[in-house]
């Protein structure tokens, strides 16, 4: 179990019990491949937008701090009162030519990276950041998408390898990576435990 997923190790374990091995090993090489599918479908999704994005921002940055520096003094020569979106621009560009803005950048962005991790150490941290990672636009339907085909695969292999109803829920739980979508599939333990329908 230390080089296998939880899943992986259950469905070898049904399959010594219930049935022929290597039909569980057949099972556990069919959500592999999908997996595999899956990412390569999803980066391709993804690689155009981050692309697009990367190239904006790094164009961006090249006009505020080369471009628009080198018109300051035309525009400040010209004695008139500039529109506010001029001085919003000319501000920016000032701001962003400062090495010490990049240095606090940085060490906020390390701040709030060891904040995050302490955060998600904890389980009311972990489930308020996965409720954000859910709800983050563009990024966070495909999100749900990735943790539901990664859910059903694993209850659809573990209950085709006999495992009974509230074992293919708790792998699934434990493959689903988000504190939401854990804290649901254990709910619906208890609920059958004590007499619901899956269904329900």
């Amino acid at each position: 179990s230390t080089y296998f997923r939880p899943e992986s190790v259950g469905l070898v374990h049904a399959g010594g019990q219930t049935g022929p091995l290597h039909r569980s090993l057949a099972r556990l090489a069919s959500p592999l491949e999908r997996q595999v599918e899956l990412g390569a479908r999803v980066r391709a999704a993804l690689s155009y937008p981050v692309f697009v994005f990367a190239i904006s921002a790094l164009l961006n940055l090249g006009v505020f701090q080369f471009l628009i520096p080198r018109f300051r003094p035309i525009l400040e020569s010209l004695g008139v009162e500039l529109p506010w979106i001029t001085r919003v621009l000319l501000g920016t560009s000032e701001v962003l030519t400062r090495p010490g803005f990049w240095i606090a950048t940085v060490a906020l962005l390390g701040i709030g990276f060891l904040g995050l991790q302490v955060a998600v150490s904890r389980p009311e941290g972990r489930l308020a950041v996965d409720t954000l990672r859910l709800r983050v636009p563009l990024f966070g339907p495909i999100y749900k998408k990735l943790i539901l085909v990664e859910m059903f695969s694993v209850m659809a292999d573990t209950a085709a390898a006999g495992l009974k109803a509230l074992e293919c829920l708790h792998m699934a739980s434990r493959v689903a990576n988000n504190a939401v979508y854990e804290a649901g599939l254990l709910r619906m333990g208890k609920a059958i435990a004590h007499g619901a329908r899956l269904s329900e």
